[in-house]
């Protein structure tokens, strides 16, 4: 996961996961916040604290709560907090603060000690560099350069015959952050 990137959306390539980011990442440099609000709301804690009154601005730390969203919606088949395209921005830092995401009982201690890690409101406690990764105990076995070389095998491969492995247009107006929906203009579309 690169400091610049929003995991948006999943591709795949020889049955390895890519993130990217729809076009609307933010090149951040280590010493800057950007401020700019563009991205899927569950996915951008940080976006919301200004309505709070707190230093507005975020930086890659971002990405890593983006990855324990994908994550979890990956494992779960649902996000851990439930927001629409229309709701306030205040009620959504409450949601963050306030609603902690229910883990299922036959995922393992390890996946769920990850999930809390990666999906810590408080910036300065969450998973937010790749070393600090690697340094969790239930990731000390994994072989870092063969998952960076692409030599651990998948654990799921998708069906060959079909061509997309997922619906574009499903929850699309909550891909970009406006003050008009995207489904509000499909009409003009």
């Amino acid at each position: 996961l690169h400091r610049d990137i929003k995991p948006d959306n999943i591709l795949l390539d020889e049955h390895h996961v890519h993130l990217t980011d729809f076009n609307i990442a933010a090149i951040v440099k280590e010493d800057l916040k950007a401020t700019s609000i563009a991205g899927t709301k569950p996915y951008m804690p940080e976006l919301f604290q200004s309505f709070e009154g707190a230093h507005p601005g975020y930086s890659f730390a971002v990405d890593w709560w983006s990855l324990g969203i994908t994550a979890y919606e990956l494992l779960r088949g649902q996000r851990p907090y439930v927001m629409k395209s229309n709701t306030p921005a205040n009620e959504i830092l409450q949601t963050f603060h306030k609603v902690h995401p229910s883990y299922p009982a036959a995922w393992s201690l390890e996946m769920k000690s990850l999930l809390r890690k990666l999906l810590c409101i408080d910036v300065q406690k969450r998973v937010s560099c790749l070393a600090e990764l690697q340094d969790l105990d239930h990731m000390s076995d994994v072989n870092w350069d063969a998952v960076h070389d692409k030599q651990v095998p998948p654990g799921f491969i998708p069906n060959q015959r079909r061509r997309l492995n997922c619906d574009p247009t499903f929850e699309l107006e909550e891909m970009i952050l406006e003050s008009k929906p995207l489904h509000k203009k499909k009409k003009r579309l």
